[in-house]
């Protein structure tokens, strides 16, 4: 399931890719995740967490380019919503670029990192 995220003339659109094996869904992002492209990410992750009710989100930042304070938010709105349905969420493939600003949003206490 592949999701393009419109943003004007910009050749590093923030996507979502979505796979579910019937327990996880894993949710692969790439290109630019800032605040053009997160609403429309996150509405499309939430729709596959309500259809799917995996037990736990797996985000891959992989092939992110880019990511502002957006990024952050995306996956901080998602644990919330994880937490009412008792399901859990990881993030995997951090690149090194995009560590620093996962490690100072403290998501580490959270369990997340």
């Amino acid at each position: 399931m592949d999701k393009f995220i419109p943003r004007g003339c910009h050749d590093n659109k923030g996507k979502v890719n979505l796979n579910y094996d019937g327990i996880d869904l894993v949710a692969m992002l790439s290109g630019d995740i800032d605040h053009h492209s997160t609403q429309e990410i996150k509405t499309y992750i939430d729709d596959e967490i309500i259809k799917r009710n995996p037990s736990c989100l797996v985000i891959d930042f992989k092939n992110v380019r880019f990511m502002d304070s957006s990024g952050i938010g995306l996956v901080l709105g998602r644990y919330k919503k994880l937490g009412y349905k008792n399901s859990r969420i990881r993030i995997i493939n951090i690149p090194e670029r995009l560590y620093r600003i996962f490690k100072i949003s403290g998501l580490k206490v959270l369990g997340i990192l």
